[in-house]
């Protein structure tokens, strides 16, 4: 989610389903008290999970 991937292509690449990838996306959120997507991005690159050239997802290649 942090890199910019869809729903969709997040349960693709995990061969998940797309409401568990939603499950899970939810649960994360409110352990961390996140209220936004864009928190979370910021954490994810604070924390170096993500970088900013590797926030392009994977139909990029």
């Amino acid at each position: 989610m942090a890199s910019g991937w869809t729903t969709e292509e997040t349960a693709g690449s995990l061969n998940l389903s797309a409401k568990t990838v939603q499950n899970y996306h939810y649960q994360i959120k409110s352990k961390i008290g996140a209220r936004t997507d864009a928190y979370l991005v910021w954490l994810a690159t604070a924390a170096g999970l993500v970088t900013l050239e590797s926030s392009t997802g994977p139909a990029a290649g």
